[in-house]
């Protein structure tokens, strides 16, 4: 850790797993689509310096959202 920055990531991945639910059947049992693994954030390291203004961009679904909640501390 480099105590130049007021926030500091390395090597930080989150992956996510999904499973989609298909509609009821006639007979009203729920099929699930297989389970799908989704990388939010994959070995990603940045420095945060104070005074510094700092941008996350990326298009839509890059991980933008998760890693704010990363670096807030509302996601593990």
């Amino acid at each position: 850790m480099n105590p130049a920055f007021v926030v500091e990531m390395e090597h930080v991945s989150k992956t996510f797993f999904t499973r989609h639910i298909l509609q009821k059947d006639a007979a009203g049992t729920r099929k699930f689509y297989e389970k799908k693994i989704v990388h939010a954030a994959r070995n990603l390291e940045f420095g945060i310096r104070r005074g510094e203004i700092f941008g996350l961009l990326g298009p839509n679904g890059a991980g933008k959202t998760t890693v704010v909640k990363m670096v807030s501390g509302l996601v593990r």
